[in-house]
């Protein structure tokens, strides 16, 4: 094949793929937005509520974990101290 032709096809694929990438991310932006409408989004107190909810959860889990842990440097600090 030519040189000058081979260049041109190239060119030309090269061309074409930008046009289809461009097509797929629109097609792209087209379905995310689709999806988005179908989504059921909580209220207002739903979300404060749920928002608590984690709050007080993790603050408790903290809670926990510190007091384990407190227990556990006293258990060491006697094994160790003898």
């Amino acid at each position: 094949m030519n040189v000058r032709i081979r260049k041109f096809v190239n060119s030309r694929l090269s061309a074409d793929r930008q046009i289809l990438r461009k097509l797929y991310m629109f097609e792209f932006l087209v379905q995310v937005k689709n999806e988005l409408a179908k989504v059921v989004w909580p209220s207002r107190s739903e979300t404060v509520r749920y928002t608590l909810t984690v709050i007080v959860f993790s603050l408790v889990v903290a809670a926990i974990l510190g007091a384990f842990d407190y227990l556990l440097l006293r258990v060491f600090e006697v094994i160790l101290a003898r």
